[in-house]
């Protein structure tokens, strides 16, 4: 299975300053990708900063028409883009994105990886995927899955908005406005990439 044609956009991850206090911290973006990018090469522009994201192939091939300006199509395989600076151990995080699939595919949408090329990273978790079931789980590994699932099944070719939080311990996540639960875990602790589809 692949993601079928799954297009995601507006992809943005922000996390805390180091005590992890959001009171005397607040949370500031890792990047910010709008995949507005369409070029013979494979640059994926942050419009924050500068963690520019890489893609696997040129953005030329992955443009498609987006919810907000443009987006990129991925297959579920191949294509991915990942960030170029690494992060050390976020605990304090969000995550949100725009995206649209009519498959149930069982891929990733967004994942927290130890390696930024490849399919074999050794350490993985802080992901978002769509199940086999159609629906979109956000999860944590640390020895076992704590996971989030959506209400209800999101492969039906509309734009779906997804926010997920993890807060030292808690996992929320919200698509289009509206909470899908909680869970509890700790997330596992390493350096990783931001990365999108793959």
């Amino acid at each position: 299975d692949d993601l079928g044609g799954s297009t995601i956009n507006q992809h943005g991850f922000l996390w805390s300053s180091s005590n992890n206090d959001p009171v005397f911290a607040p949370p500031v973006p890792a990047y910010e990708w709008k995949l507005n990018d369409n070029a013979a090469n494979t640059t994926v522009a942050d419009s924050y900063g500068s963690n520019t994201g890489t893609s696997a192939i040129n953005t030329s091939l992955l443009t498609s028409t987006g919810k907000i300006n443009s987006a990129f199509n991925m297959n579920g395989t191949s294509d991915y883009v990942y960030s170029t600076t690494s992060i050390s151990n976020p605990q304090l995080f969000s995550v949100s994105l725009w995206f649209k699939t009519s498959t149930a595919s069982g891929k990733k949408i967004f994942g927290f990886e130890s390696s930024r090329t490849g399919t074999g990273s050794t350490s993985y978790d802080r992901s978002i995927w769509i199940g086999t079931d159609g629906k979109i789980r956000f999860g944590i590994y640390n020895g076992s899955a704590q996971t989030v699932t959506s209400l209800n099944a999101l492969n039906d070719n509309n734009w779906h908005n997804i926010v997920a939080i993890y807060n030292a311990g808690s996992l929320s996540m919200y698509i289009d406005n509206v909470s899908q639960g909680t869970a509890s875990g700790t997330a596992s602790t390493y350096s990783g990439y931001g990365r999108i589809g793959g």
